[in-house]
């Protein structure tokens, strides 16, 4: 990051990790790991000898987005794309880390798994679609199906007789027969199941979470067992992943990092890859002294002394139920509005809610259930005054909704909008970052007139706020720029460079799109999170 406008000075208020959105894991032809990074399109490599990462494929190569992954063990390997809004949802990377889009269509694409004794690849849908697939590894013939008696599947294995394990409905293991779809459901349960492997017992293994914690059970193969490895030490855990010499590693979503256990009568941590922290960065918004931010799964509160950000109890680690966060907006009298991510609810994207949150005691107390519905691909709010404004990444909209939840005054005020990730009302003006438009309009509330405020110099502009002299700041993922822009005249200011963002926003798609954060403090600070590391930077006026 580079300071431009040297009136700001920056510093850092929460440092980046490596991992971050870490998920499924796989051996490469060398050894190391491969891990998918679910919300930053990203696979990285572990180099087990040195526990270095490195960077092995990203979004610039055309991957959209990397939940599980497997491997042949021989340069190549498969990815699932889980978001319902991606055209693709697999993707093959060759050795030296090449990616393309295999198949589309699979929407909810999440476990995924080569067998390396058959040459065979199966992909299951998790959260929309229903379906557990046989694909192509070269994408050469259409996708077979084998059952879709699950309402939905996650990770899975093979065990030594051929047949797939596969982990369904959120705490159940069903053995499947990958030619004739015939299946069985093993006589185990649990509160939440994550992901399955064989271990070199014969035994399963399976990771979860409960209240917040990670878990790890070992289950006999035909399901007549089931031990509890692990309660209360781990974070919540999302895959795992064996090696040939007995070494267990662990990955972590909510905790952006891999652990290499070690299971001996008990479980122990034996080292991390990378520091903890956030999945990722998305929208952030401030009232006086509170900042919150959303991590793509949670909604967690900047704690500066501690140069952390803090779980709160709006999650649904915490709490089974609570939506996970897509855009958060507070209003000036401290009532927080907030859409469900993408992840939370799959119809939503077409028939999303907003909500209004009790934030008191950091309780996330969810208010309205369901007072304000029919919103469609909600990715801005904005409150002012009786009205909560709410942009449609979707249908190119910016809705007017009452915020005494009178929906006789819903009303549209803004439409052939393109791509509108950010919004603010500054003065009686309303303004739309437009990152697919490449521009900044505006319109006067009380005339309805309607005008470009900036179209040159930009390119993906996103999140957007209103600093306290009335100035608009708004974050460019297109070359990581904040910029300060006069709602008057559109004069453009360049305040910093170089902040690690991209705004996942692929053309022929253009529903795949990433909210990144920022925010103004009480005292007027710029916050900034990176969605590329997971940091959250501030620029502050230079004192003289």
């Amino acid at each position: 990051m580079q300071i431009v406008d040297h009136t700001y000075t920056a510093r850092c208020l929460v440092e980046g990790t490596a991992l971050r959105g870490s998920c499924g894991m796989a051996f490469d032809a060398d050894g190391n790991v491969l891990v998918g990074h679910v919300f930053s399109a990203r696979v990285s490599r572990i180099d087990l000898t040195t526990g270095a990462v490195s960077a092995y494929v990203d979004h610039t190569q055309g991957l959209i987005g990397a939940d599980d992954i497997t491997s042949d063990g021989r340069g190549t390997c498969w990815t699932s794309c889980t978001s319902a809004l991606a055209g693709e949802s697999v993707f093959r990377i060759d050795a030296g880390g090449r990616a393309r889009a295999l198949y589309a269509g699979l929407a909810g694409a999440n476990g995924i798994l080569f067998d390396r004794r058959t040459g065979r690849l199966f992909v299951g849908q998790f959260g929309a679609g229903n379906g557990l697939y046989e694909i192509d590894p070269d994408g050469l013939r259409p996708p077979r199906l084998i059952t879709k008696a699950f309402a939905s599947t996650n990770a899975m294995d093979v065990d030594r007789e051929g047949q797939l394990l596969v982990t369904v409905d959120g705490g159940r293991i069903a053995r499947v027969d990958p030619d004739t779809g015939a299946f069985s459901v093993l006589d185990v349960r649990f509160p939440h199941n994550s992901a399955l492997k064989v271990g070199r017992d014969g035994e399963l293994y399976v990771t979860g979470y409960v209240n917040g914690f990670g878990m790890l059970w070992r289950v006999a193969p035909d399901g007549t067992s089931m031990q509890t490895l692990s309660e209360g030490v781990l974070p919540p855990l999302d895959n795992l992943l064996y090696a040939p010499d007995g070494r267990l590693f662990v990955s972590s979503l909510r905790d952006a990092t891999v652990i290499e256990v070690r299971v001996d009568g008990e479980i122990r941590e034996v080292r991390r890859f990378s520091a903890s922290g956030p999945p990722t960065i998305g929208a952030m918004t401030a009232h006086g002294d509170v900042v919150l931010v959303n991590d793509g799964l949670s909604v967690r509160r900047l704690d500066r002394a501690a140069r952390t950000l803090e779980m709160t109890a709006g999650s649904f680690y915490a709490r089974r139920g609570f939506p996970v966060p897509g855009c958060l907006h507070f209003a000036p009298d401290g009532v927080l509005y907030m859409t469900p991510g993408a992840q939370s609810s799959m119809a939503g994207i077409t028939d999303a809610r907003v909500y209004a949150v009790d934030t008191a005691d950091y309780g996330f107390r969810v208010v309205n259930a369901g007072m304000y519905q029919g919103v469609h691909g909600p990715s801005a709010l904005w409150a002012e005054g009786p009205d909560l404004y709410v942009a449609e990444f979707v249908t190119g909209r910016v809705l007017a909704l009452d915020r005494g939840g009178d929906d006789t005054r819903r009303r549209v005020v803004l439409e052939g909008v393109h791509g509108p990730l950010g919004m603010a009302v500054c003065d009686g003006v309303l303004y739309v970052a437009e990152s697919l438009g490449q521009r900044i309009s505006a319109l006067e509330l009380a005339t309805g007139r309607r005008r470009v405020l900036v179209s040159a110099g930009l390119g993906r502009p996103g999140a957007m706020t209103c600093a306290a002299d009335g100035a608009l700041i708004v974050l460019d993922a297109d070359g990581g720029r904040v910029l300060r822009i006069a709602p008057r005249t559109g004069a453009v200011a360049t305040l910093a460079t170089g902040l690690a963002v991209h705004p996942m926003v692929v053309s022929h798609w253009p529903l795949v799109a990433v909210m990144n954060g920022l925010a103004c403090d009480a005292g007027g600070a710029i916050l900034v999170g990176c969605n590329v590391d997971g940091a959250v930077w501030c620029l502050e006026r230079a004192r003289a």
